[in-house]
C-alpha cells in the first residue's frame, strides 16, 4: 500500500492538494458543532487510510474565539 502524506491539522484546501498529488482518493467526514452554524476554516483532525489508495479526512471547523479554559483537565482513572 502507498504510504499516505501526513495532512493532520492542514487546512482542508492543502490537505486535498497533498493527497491529490500523492495520488490518494479521499472521502470528507465533517464533525459540526453543537450549537449554531460552522463559521471557521475547515481544517483536517484525522486521516483514516483505507484500501486501494483511498481514505476518509476528518473535518472541523476552527473556532478560534472560543475555549481556553483556565482549569486543567482532571484525571479520572
Amino acid at each position: 500500500m502507498k504510504r499516505a502524506p501526513d495532512v493532520t491539522g492542514l487546512d482542508l484546501e492543502s490537505a486535498l492538494c497533498e493527497l491529490k498529488e500523492a495520488g490518494w482518493g479521499v472521502e470528507l467526514k465533517f464533525t459540526l458543532p453543537v450549537k449554531g452554524n460552522p463559521e471557521g476554516a475547515p481544517r483536517v483532525v484525522c486521516f483514516s487510510r483505507g484500501y486501494l489508495n483511498k481514505g476518509v479526512l476528518t473535518v472541523v471547523f476552527e473556532d478560534k474565539g472560543k475555549g481556553g479554559g483556565t482549569v486543567g483537565v482532571q484525571d479520572y482513572r
